[in-house]
């Protein structure tokens, strides 16, 4: 069984770059092969909407990067997605790699006089899990990064299951694999509740990994 993964941080060593590889060691321990990639590795351009790959599935901006990540998520047997909350939504970056690859693994069917929307990967069960991650605590700030993520996972799962990972409250930068003193000096009093969510956020992720392959 094959993973694949997309960190949507421009920012390696991310909390969402760490709670991804929890997952994919998780998976890895239960036997999968894994794979992660940066989005801020890819080299690409941004779609230009001349909607001429609805036609034939054949961007003309490609051969870039795209087509890599392409055939990637279409040999996949689950894919894992992360990204952090920017300005309300996924990162730039990220949000660009999605609009370019609709082009090669959506099916578009125009009849009827509307839109019908299937996948164009290999059809096969895939699981998923999403995974959101924000800097602030406040009620509903990864709604929007994990429905899109989710909303991506889902084109493609057929009878697969879809996980979802809230990692809200990651007020510093690599926080989930901080320790629980250097995060009382950060946090004082509130460091100890910081450090069991992180461990909480940890274990969720191992998990999600290996009911990937279950």
């Amino acid at each position: 069984m094959y993973i694949f993964s997309i960190s949507g941080s421009p920012r390696k060593g991310s909390n969402t770059d760490l709670l991804l590889d929890e997952v994919l060691k998780g998976a890895a321990d239960a036997g999968a092969e894994v794979e992660k990639i940066y989005i801020s590795d890819l080299k690409f351009a941004p779609c230009i909407g001349c909607m001429k790959c609805r036609a034939d599935r054949v961007c003309r901006l490609a051969p870039d990067d795209v087509n890599m990540v392409a055939e990637k998520l279409d040999r996949a047997d689950g894919i894992v997605l992360g990204a952090p909350v920017y300005g309300g939504h996924v990162p730039g970056q990220f949000k660009s790699l999605c609009d370019r690859l609709v082009g090669q693994v959506i099916k578009f069917d125009f009849t009827e006089g509307k839109a019908n929307i299937t996948s164009a990967l290999t059809p096969k069960d895939r699981n998923g899990v999403a995974i959101g991650v924000c800097a602030s605590s406040m009620p509903g700030m990864t709604d929007a990064v994990l429905e899109f993520l989710k909303l991506n996972l889902a084109q493609h799962k057929n009878n697969g299951t879809i996980q979802e990972i809230n990692a809200d409250g990651m007020a510093i930068p690599g926080l989930v694999n901080l320790e629980a003193e250097k995060l009382e000096k950060i946090f004082g009093a509130q460091g100890q509740a910081v450090y069991e969510n992180a461990q909480r956020l940890l274990k969720q992720a191992y998990q999600a990994g290996k009911n990937l392959v279950s």
